[in-house]
């Protein structure tokens, strides 16, 4: 029995091989050994060949190789390139699914060159930013949106997810990522995904003029445990500056974590009790082992608040356990600590009441900037007098710009008077999370008024919607104002008339006009040569209608990207040997490479129709199985078959 079983093997082993081949040998072509492959000008039978496609997906040189905007929220980059790859005028950029943010999170600085195969982006506050090759701060949706790569203002690749309009990988990244297969560079939705990365590897190499990274070019390197930048180390003859501590004598003060409507609203104030101004600029505050940079000046004698927001921070509102924050000095002392508990309340701030003692207590009444007060210190009501009357009727928002570009003095409130009489602001109050701001001026009819916040800072892009409020002197509301998540930067939100159901039409446009009339602008203003692209919203080049390449001047090479001139990194061209006879300069790595000659034009090109020769090998072998089956059958059973024939002839 168990010959037959071995039998039978080895005849399906025989069939399914004879079976095989005539399917590879239908989808190849063999040629003869000195066939080479031509250009389809030189081949007489050119118009028989299939046009070749301009450029597929796996053409692509630079690509996105897999994204997660969940818990582990990270980008991955793929060098489909054999050599190292210039990045200049490269960045990487996100778009959420309604197009209220579409900004560029990592800008590559010019003369940068990808030198490794992936470079792994994290978002700065996740928990294994310290395990990614670059960090960027812009925080991506679950839900949905986009993220792409330019080169030079031109959109080389990207990828979708969720509700992204017209998205094919239309699952959330809640706990998810999208892998792309570099054999089909089709992507898929995981539900894990490891990134290939290891402490200190080297991917990119970022000259020393422009490795200067965070919220100008939207990313920090990170480079491990030492939180180093993966580049070029520094000559061993520049010493380090040894630092000096500055912010010694500033004290924590106040702090409020568990906010009532967003995260805009968590404070942490500092307190300068000596007789100097301290300037916070080589300072940091220290939370959950990560360092959060400060700028500005604390006055003598003087309370100074920093909203973690600001500087992308995000405080526990109410830990489980009990939650450390440092003030780091420049020489990496601390300066001072402030520990705060689980117990927090919601509106409710920790405030410290006896210095010497360090007491602290929870109470209602918040005082970013100015002396803690106790809970029945709170009187922040507008003065009720027997005369109170009603002024500031008819007065409304106009304009409002919170995201500013480089200052929080450019933060401004418009307000309106569209009736036909001067209205003056005295005894009206702004009232903005719970508080009262007063207001001063007269307004001229149909004129504007400009409020310029200086006692506190407009979240720039809240969480959740804002509520500005007009209150007049009799405690009414005048007018209100609400401004949503997705504010742009340097762009306003302004009143342009009604809509059709009577609402007030508010739109975002980039030419804010404080104290003038509203001015409509869609799109930012392209400085010269360049045009705006209305499907992303960015500024790129005015391409040429040219459909041939030039050659490239003396001294530039092509962008493999972009198919551009870029000029070389250095100067030395010149001055090389020539390459030997039947080698060439490679442009990227000046190089001298084997010219590869078309010389196929010499030699047809010869099909040999494989089907004939595979069925007829298939087949042959059916026969010889056969044959061997039979002499197998005959030799097992020669006995029997011995047997009958002698039987038959008795």
């Amino acid at each position: 029995m168990k010959k037959v079983n071995v039998f039978i093997c080895i005849i399906c082993i025989l069939i399914g091989t004879a079976g095989f081949r005539p399917v590879f040998a239908e989808t190849t072509t063999e040629l003869d050994e000195e066939t080479v492959t031509t250009d389809s000008e030189n081949d007489e039978d050119a118009e028989d060949e299939e046009p070749e496609e301009d450029e597929t997906e796996n053409e692509k040189i630079l690509v996105i190789l897999a994204v997660s905007a969940g818990g582990e929220e990270m980008i991955e980059l793929f060098r489909n390139w054999p050599e190292k790859l210039p990045l200049s005028g490269v960045s990487l950029n996100y778009e959420n699914a309604t197009g209220s943010v579409n900004k560029p999170i990592y800008e590559f600085p010019e003369g940068s060159e990808m030198v490794g195969e992936k470079i792994l982006f994290r978002y700065k506050s996740t928990d294994d930013a310290d395990k990614a090759d670059l960090t960027y701060t812009t925080n991506m949706s679950q839900a949905g949106g986009r993220v792409y790569l330019t080169a030079d203002g031109e959109e080389i690749d990207s990828v979708c997810w969720g509700n992204y309009p017209d998205c094919e990988n239309t699952g959330k990244l809640d706990t998810k990522f999208l892998v792309r297969d570099l054999e089909t560079f089709l992507f898929s939705l995981l539900d894990s995904y490891i990134p290939d990365w290891v402490l200190e590897r080297e991917v990119l190499t970022i000259p020393e003029d422009g490795g200067e990274t965070g919220e100008g070019n939207g990313g920090e390197t990170n480079g491990g445990d030492d939180d180093k930048p993966n580049v070029d180390p520094k000559p061993d003859d520049e010493d380090e500056e040894i630092k000096t501590p500055v912010c010694k004598g500033l004290k924590f003060s106040e702090i409020f974590t568990y906010f009532i409507n967003d995260r805009g609203e968590q404070f942490v104030e500092l307190f300068n009790p000596s007789s100097r101004n301290i300037a916070l600029d080589e300072c940091v505050l220290r939370y959950k082992n990560k360092n959060y940079e400060l700028s500005g000046t604390v006055p003598a004698k003087k309370y100074f608040v920093i909203y973690p927001e600001e500087i992308e921070l995000s405080l526990t509102k109410n830990p489980t356990k009990s939650n450390l924050i440092e003030l780091v000095d420049a020489d990496e002392s601390v300066a001072d600590s402030l520990e705060y508990f689980n117990g927090q309340k919601k509106g409710f701030a920790l405030a410290k009441f006896d210095d010497e003692k360090e007491v602290w207590e929870l109470t209602k009444v918040l005082t970013p900037g100015s002396e803690n007060k106790r809970a029945e210190d709170d009187k922040q009501v507008v003065d009720e007098t027997e005369t109170a009357e009603p002024v500031c009727r008819g007065i409304q928002f106009s304009e409002i710009l919170s995201y500013y570009e480089s200052e929080k003095s450019e933060q401004f409130i418009e307000l309106f008077n569209p009736t036909a009489t001067k209205i003056r602001l005295d005894g009206c109050f702004l009232r903005y999370k719970n508080k009262l701001h007063a207001l001063s001026g007269l307004i001229q009819p149909e004129g504007y008024f400009v409020f310029f916040p200086a006692d506190f800072t407009l979240t720039k892009n809240p969480v959740n919607s804002n509520l500005i409020e007009i209150i007049d002197a009799d405690g009414s509301i005048v007018d209100s104002l609400t401004y949503f998540n997705g504010q742009k930067k340097a762009v306003a939100l302004a009143q342009f008339g009604y809509n059709d159901d009577g609402s007030e039409q508010w739109l975002q446009t980039y030419s804010p006009t404080p104290s003038e009339e509203n001015n409509y602008q869609k799109y930012k203003t392209c400085p010269a040569g360049k045009v705006i692209n209305e499907e992303t919203g960015n500024c790129v080049k005015i391409l040429s209608l040219s459909t041939e390449l030039a050659p490239c001047p003396e001294g530039y090479y092509r962008n493999p990207l972009t198919n551009r001139c870029r000029k070389y990194a250095t100067t030395t061209t010149s001055t090389l040997k020539e390459c030997a006879e039947g080698y060439e300069r490679n442009p990227l790595t000046n190089r001298c490479r084997k010219i590869v000659k078309n010389d196929g034009a010499n030699y047809e090109v010869k099909e040999e129709k494989f089907e004939e020769k595979s069925s007829f090998v298939a087949v042959w072998a059916i026969v010889a199985v056969g044959v061997i089956g039979a002499i197998y059958v005959l030799f097992e059973y020669r006995k029997e078959l011995f047997g009958l024939m002698r039987r038959r002839k008795s």
